[in-house]
């Protein structure tokens, strides 16, 4: 993600931000869980041996995958249709006649928390892998299973990034913009 570096994601719609996650990191990260799964059985079976933490890495590689998968599911299913909606009613330019909304404090809350919770269970894995640091006499395909977990980090936290510093204050600035909107057209109705 190296060409992303210096791209200013501010400037992208929250739409086009969701899009982006979901085609660059949303599928990346799924299929390199199964790549991650699948090298840290062939490192377990190839350096046991010599490295009997690697059992334990597979371990929590199953858990943590699994957080993941379903922190995932949540942002497709219940964030990012949130956000489109928001969305569909601000480019409508429809009067909209309900209440506030301000959902987004509680939502991106728990999405927060759920960030932290599987960071948390990620530093398990660096912290048995002595920090993805390759053991001494540990076979190429160890070597090459830790340089795939260290791959993983910097995009789960690129990740991680531009949901918390761009996306989440896009949608609270949302909210704001459709709640200003909803206060103006409810001053305008007839006989209230």
């Amino acid at each position: 993600m190296a060409g992303f570096r210096n791209f200013n994601f501010n400037e992208l719609e929250a739409d086009e931000i969701i899009g982006f996650i979901i085609k660059k990191h949303h599928v990346y990260v799924t299929g390199m869980l199964e790549l991650l799964h699948e090298s840290c059985e062939k490192a377990r079976e190839i350096d046991a041996h010599i490295a009997p933490q690697l059992a334990p890495v597979c371990q929590l590689l199953k858990s943590f995958s699994e957080k993941v998968l379903q922190h995932i599911q949540n942002e497709e299913e219940i964030l990012f249709p949130y956000i489109q909606k928001l969305l569909e009613l601000k480019r409508s330019k429809q009067q909209i006649k309900f209440l506030n909304i301000n959902l987004s404090e509680t939502t991106l809350r728990m999405f927060n928390n759920e960030h932290a919770d599987i960071l948390c269970s990620w530093d398990d894995i660096k912290r048995v892998t002595d920090n993805f640091i390759p053991f001494k006499g540990a076979s190429p395909i160890t070597s090459l299973f830790f340089a795939e977990l260290l791959d993983f980090e910097m995009d789960l936290q690129k990740h991680f990034d531009l949901e918390e510093k761009v996306l989440f204050p896009k949608l609270k600035a949302l909210e704001l913009e459709i709640n200003q909107i909803t206060n103006v057209a409810l001053r305008r109705i007839p006989g209230e």
